[in-house]
């Protein structure tokens, strides 16, 4: 099976930006350790969805923060009114 991280390359991720969905890499120290969207935008909702690929860095609370992180931008930012995966 293919490593979910070498599927989410910089350039597939470019070619994903559109009007109804907001893409991030997840960074720890410069390094791509995952990826996190929220898609489906309109009316004032979305869906999102997270991935951390590198196997290192799984089970260490990362996915839980870029989820406070990526609900912070849809709620503060987007002023979204629901959120959901």
């Amino acid at each position: 099976m293919e490593d979910p991280v070498d599927v989410y390359t910089y350039e597939y991720l470019k070619e994903r930006i559109n009007k109804d969905s907001y893409d991030f890499v997840a960074l720890l120290d410069d390094k791509p350790i995952g990826f996190c969207s929220i898609y489906n935008a309109k009316d004032g909702t979305g869906e999102i969805s997270i991935l951390i690929g590198d196997k290192e860095y799984r089970g260490r609370g990362y996915g839980e923060e870029v989820l406070r992180e990526i609900c912070n931008y849809g709620f503060g930012l987007l002023l979204f009114k629901e959120l959901f995966a």
